[in-house]
């Protein structure tokens, strides 16, 4: 995401972004061993004030975890004491999409 917000000239977006938050459609088990690896997104927002992770798939429940926490790793802690990390594992749901299409920026490089 950021790597594309870059690629597209959107650096401007990124430097005032106060709320952000990402829906990893298809998530797996992978995308959750390291949850606070995520924290980077962040790091690398200046201005960023709130930042959710929605993690949507068949492996991303949890019975023994609630449905949404609030959680800063340490470092994150110490850096930016006013950001906000929520993480959200919304229950199994039906989903469907039909002609999706997702872009950051429709003008062409």
């Amino acid at each position: 995401m950021l790597f594309g917000a870059e690629s597209v000239g959107r650096e401007d977006w990124l430097q005032r972004v106060e709320s952000l938050t990402v829906h990893l459609v298809g998530a797996r088990r992978a995308e959750l061993r390291h949850l606070q690896g995520w924290e980077i997104l962040a790091c690398r927002l200046p201005t960023l004030k709130r930042l959710k992770l929605v993690f949507i798939g068949a492996e991303a429940t949890f019975e023994q975890m609630p449905e949404e926490f609030a959680y800063k790793g340490k470092e994150l802690q110490e850096k930016r004491r006013g950001v906000e990390v929520l993480y959200s594992f919304p229950r199994p749901t039906l989903y469907q999409a039909r002609n999706l299409t997702c872009s950051i920026c429709t003008q062409q490089l």
